[in-house]
């Protein structure tokens, strides 16, 4: 009887794990694994930290007692200054002109971003207003639309756009009022006049008229007493 050697029973494997080893190294030199790469999952959580710390300061910034409106990403203006959001009337322009009205009131041309920001704090006009970027926006607050849409008629009732900032992109030879961005002029002697809103339900209803009845009679509470003040209960 021939004795085997053990070793030939292990050849089988041992072939398997060279093709193994022999096709992990050509794969390395083929593809060669950049070391920075096998950092990305931490870098990726790096910047996440950053970027909600970030954001938590945002918060902070914008709730603090002199900022109360609610941080949105929208608007990107944190800081309030003595510059704000104007709307300028009076004579409409073409927006070739728009930044010189600006410009002659010591200001110039508002951003969107600066003219979110003021929607925030409660601005609100009906009127197209040139802003940077050839765009032409009004803002209308809530409340003020919500009451507007009492109105008989769609004309009101649209009047003002919808809650937020209206407008956008318009052909440069439109005439249109301008929201500027800088030291608001200080306040004139004469209050300008908003147009007029619709009246609220409670007030549409206060102004229906009141129909009269003549001719009323009122009669005793019982052939003794005028009312029921002082009277004692029957006995049933």
């Amino acid at each position: 009887m021939i004795n085997e050697n053990p070793f030939f029973s292990y050849v089988p494997l041992l072939i398997v794990l060279a093709i193994i080893v022999g096709l992990c190294i050509f794969l390395y030199k083929k593809y060669p694994i950049d070391s920075d790469s096998l950092f990305i999952f931490n870098r990726d959580n790096d910047s996440k930290d950053s970027i909600e710390s970030e954001s938590s300061d945002k918060r902070v910034a914008l709730n603090d007692s002199s900022h109360n409106h609610l941080a949105t990403p929208l608007s990107q203006l944190n800081a309030h200054d003595i510059e704000e959001v104007f709307h300028v009337t009076g004579e409409p322009v073409t927006y070739d002109k728009a930044q010189a009205v600006c410009e002659q009131l010591g200001a110039k041309l508002a951003s969107y971003d600066e003219l979110l920001h003021a929607y925030q704090h409660g601005a609100e006009w009906c009127n197209y207003g040139w802003s940077e970027n050839q765009t032409a926006y009004y803002p209308t607050q809530k409340k003020t639309w919500e009451r507007i849409q009492n109105a008989d008629n769609e004309e009101e009732r649209t009047m003002c756009g919808v809650p937020g900032l209206n407008g956008g992109q318009f052909d440069e030879n439109n005439r249109f009022n301008v929201n500027c961005f800088g030291k608001k002029p200080t306040k004139p002697e004469a209050d300008f006049v908003h147009p007029k809103l619709p009246d609220t339900l409670e007030q549409i209803e206060a102004k229906k008229p009141v129909e009269v009845f003549n001719d009323l009679v009122i009669i005793p509470y019982n052939r003794k007493q005028w009312s029921r003040n002082g009277s004692e209960p029957a006995q049933v």
